[in-house]
């Protein structure tokens, strides 16, 4: 992992307003590449830039801010940024921001997440139901042989994502849960059957 610096993220600044200008200096991949070398270097002086970045008007750069955040960082003492990554995947415009915020979100939450249901449910792109289906299983504690199984299942209409499916298939992995929590899941899953 490389090491990353103070002067990195001040360059990664100007890069990115560079890039914003559209003047043709400074092409996205260039400021997608500093910035990626920040987050894998898991640089904490970046963060408030990053989160900056989730609410920007480009979709493209939400959507980097949110895979930097999401999949590089610790979010532990930042409650606020994974309910930032929960309204994101109910309520962004682009598709691929909602698709990444449910992918994220299998990594940066617990069950059960009224936004992953909710986009499950609801989203019109099959694409962030299907990122929200798996996310679910993730959070279940499912093997990744089962969420790999259920998600090709799921993808060939063979799934019913309501609450009995997840009942069932927790009951099939041997994973239990407690009686508050299916209780808070079946008030979740109402309706998606």
């Amino acid at each position: 992992m490389a090491n990353a610096t103070e002067e990195d993220l001040e360059q990664l600044k100007e890069m990115w307003k560079a890039w914003k200008r559209q003047d043709g200096e400074i092409d996205h991949s260039a400021v997608w590449k500093k910035a990626h070398k920040l987050a894998e270097a898991h640089y904490l002086p970046a963060i408030e830039f990053f989160v900056a970045g989730l609410n920007d008007m480009d979709w493209v750069w939400r959507e980097d801010c949110l895979s930097f955040l999401g999949f590089h960082y610790s979010l532990k003492n930042r409650i606020e940024i994974v309910e930032k990554f929960r309204e994101m995947v109910v309520s962004d415009p682009s598709d691929d921001v909602r698709m990444t915020a449910a992918a994220v979100l299998g990594l940066r939450s617990k069950l059960p997440d009224q936004a992953l249901f909710h986009a499950l449910e609801s989203d019109l792109s099959y694409f962030v139901r299907e990122a929200a289906f798996e996310s679910v299983l993730e959070l279940m504690g499912l093997p990744y042989k089962t969420i790999n199984r259920e998600v090709k299942r799921f993808k060939t209409g063979q799934v019913q994502s309501n609450f009995e499916y997840f009942k069932q298939i927790a009951k099939d992995e041997s994973i239990e849960f407690s009686e508050s929590l299916l209780m808070k899941l079946d008030g979740q899953l109402l309706g998606h059957s």
